[in-house]
């Protein structure tokens, strides 16, 4: 009763770390989209003896990689379980210790180094160069300009950097006042681009956010892993108590009667 118990169990935990690791996968990609929109809008001419990799570049890529590794493990499991194969089990069991330890130190990571002030930094001088840049370049100022309207964000201290721009006289972006791509024209005066935030302070806090989100969801799929591995141990420690002993062979009895 308690091994067709843990069986199903384990079942259903591959079933979900299958899931979870796809939607871990999946929105590592989104987080690089986005993030890839406001890293895009650096000078690459002020960073050019800058040789460091920064966060917001590489570690959506780190939880696409754990995301995608929990795959095979997870069909791993369900062929140990459904065709109740010690050696599939086993190796499945050694592959979840190996993806607890990894899903954890990717947590660890987030809450620790990868959502802080180094990542927040980065963020601000990105929007910070987009708005320099949009001031002589009008690639950069539609680029701009999608930003201001995904985030509801205007300049990127606040809409007062548009005060010095040459097209201060005929009104704002209109990225600052609608998120109306077929919109042409926002008042100086209008109020809500008035009353919104930097896009500066707004990426940042939605970069944060989104670390935030992968760090829960790795820790997360390490919880499955973790109860994963309890069953899948529990199934192997039955089993081999089960497993038939060899008879005492004939030697053996001929040993006993000298």
């Amino acid at each position: 009763m308690a091994g067709s118990v843990c069986r199903s169990l384990l079942v259903a935990v591959n079933v979900l770390l299958a899931a979870g690791g796809a939607a871990l996968a999946g929105v590592g990609v989104w987080a690089y989209l986005q993030l890839a929109e406001i890293v895009a809008l650096r000078n690459d001419n002020h960073y050019l003896l800058d040789y460091n990799i920064h966060w917001p570049q590489v570690a959506p890529w780190m939880f696409v990689c754990a995301g995608i590794a929990v795959l095979p493990v997870a069909m791993c499991g369900l062929c140990g379980a459904l065709g109740r194969t010690r050696t599939a089990l086993s190796l499945h069991a050694l592959l979840l210790l190996l993806l607890v330890l990894v899903h954890a130190a990717v947590a660890v990571l987030v809450f620790l180094y990868i959502d802080g002030e180094p990542t927040e930094t980065f963020i601000k001088d990105s929007v910070f160069d987009g708005i320099q840049n949009a001031k002589t370049e009008p690639e950069i100022l539609k680029a701009f300009g999608r930003l201001e309207r995904r985030l509801r964000c205007c300049g990127a201290h606040d809409v007062t950097d548009y005060r010095m721009w040459p097209t201060a006289l005929d009104g704002l972006p209109p990225s600052c006042c609608s998120r109306d791509t077929l919109a042409t024209f926002c008042s100086s005066t209008d109020r809500e681009a008035n009353t919104r935030y930097g896009c500066a302070q707004m990426a940042a806090k939605q970069a944060s956010r989104l670390f935030d989100f992968l760090g829960a969801g790795a820790a997360a799929v390490g919880v499955l892993e973790l109860i994963g591995l309890a069953a899948a141990l529990v199934i192997l420690a039955r089993r081999r108590s089960r497993a038939p002993r060899e008879p005492p062979s004939e030697k053996t009895h001929l040993d006993g009667f000298k």
